[in-house]
């Protein structure tokens, strides 16, 4: 009878140890779990941030792509009635003579 007690109390034991590991086991992949959650917020945070960025940086872009072509288009306007006028030939023919 005593032998079944004991055997009984060893038992109990051991579920008793058994449940306290997969407490802390289980309170350790929360952690991890946490751990995890935050920085996925972090990098997403972050992701959202580059994003806002990008797409401002591409705005500027376009708009500086813009005003390139509109400088191009100024130049090729004006450049030509000089390019025709006689004074700039007779000053490009000097300076080439220069030269």
């Amino acid at each position: 009878m005593e032998a079944v007690i004991e055997q009984q109390y060893r038992e109990s034991m051991e579920l008793d140890t058994m449940r306290r590991r997969s407490e802390d086991e289980k309170g350790i992949a929360r952690k991890k779990n946490e751990s995890y959650k935050s920085e996925i917020e972090d990098l997403i945070k972050e992701n959202r941030k580059l994003v806002a960025e990008k797409t401002t940086l591409n705005s500027r872009l376009q708009s500086l792509r813009a005003v390139n072509k509109q400088l191009d288009k100024r130049i090729e306007s004006h450049s030509l009635p000089i390019k025709k006028n006689p004074l700039y030939k007779n000053t490009e023919s000097r300076l080439k003579n220069n030269e």
